[in-house]
């Protein structure tokens, strides 16, 4: 990610008091390193709120004449003890119930990245490009971004966070990568195919095999392409389904239950 970086310093953060200072130096310091990390990609306003409630988001939002999104739930699931979700120019990090250090898992440590690694999708491709790509790969990508990001500043190492999120029974199941293009835990916890662990997986794949460089234009070609089977042949130089193939093939090797 290198040749991407430079100083960012457009970030602006609305902190509710009754978050915890240390979880909100985490997500702050977090956030300012990923706008680093692709500022070459997006240079642009990016507005982070911080808040125990999703009702506090919402007057900030009235205050800052943003307009907020639908529901009561600022990102859409209230009944998560926390929840992180991003849109064009900002973030959201509800930050539920006292002790949230104590609750946090790794992978927590991930999600300012994450999020603002789904802004610069966004940034990219615009809401269209991001609904042509499998959930595998936008959600697995950032995921990804996230848990590199982490390690960096020191949160966790990257294989104790990836060791963690592809541990978990709704990631890592015996399915082929291409089934992963929703994320759709509403059917179920036995029938989710949550696409986080196995997509971060198959970004690394993508990433050691054509570089960084194709991985981020994976995204590019495919709001060109209006494709992302056309978007990912041109950016790697892989046909979609033999690098299905190649994944599945292997996936046993990185930790990944093999197909059944």
């Amino acid at each position: 990610m290198k040749e991407h970086q430079g100083k960012a310093t457009n970030a602006a953060f609305y902190i509710d008091s009754r978050v915890d200072p240390t979880h909100s130096k985490i997500i702050e310091d977090s956030s300012r390193r990923a706008q680093e990390a692709f500022v070459s990609i997006r240079n642009a306003d990016y507005k982070v709120f911080i808040s125990g409630e999703d009702s506090w988001i919402r007057t900030k939002l009235a205050e800052l004449n943003m307009v907020g999104p639908p529901g009561t739930s600022v990102c859409g699931n209230s009944g998560a003890p926390n929840s992180y979700c991003a849109g064009n120019d900002h973030a959201f990090f509800v930050i539920r119930g006292n002790n949230s250090l104590l609750t946090m898992q790794k992978s927590d440590y991930q999600t300012p990245g994450h999020e603002y690694f789904h802004v610069v999708q966004l940034a990219m491709g615009g809401s269209q490009t991001f609904g042509l790509m499998p959930r595998w790969f936008s959600e697995g990508s950032a995921n990804f971004v996230g848990t590199a990001i982490s390690h960096e500043l020191g949160y966790f190492d990257y294989r104790l966070t990836r060791a963690e999120e592809i541990s978990k029974p709704t990631t890592n199941r015996p399915i082929p990568l291409s089934l992963f293009q929703r994320n759709d835990s509403s059917v179920g916890y036995t029938n989710w195919l949550s696409p986080y662990g196995i997509g971060q997986v198959a970004s690394e794949f993508i990433v050691a095999s054509a570089g960084m460089d194709a991985f981020l234009n994976i995204i590019k070609y495919t709001n060109e392409l209006g494709s992302f089977d056309l978007g990912f042949k041109k950016a790697t130089n892989i046909e979609l389904s033999d690098f299905y193939k190649l994944f599945d093939s292997g996936r046993v090797n990185w930790g990944i239950q093999a197909v059944s």
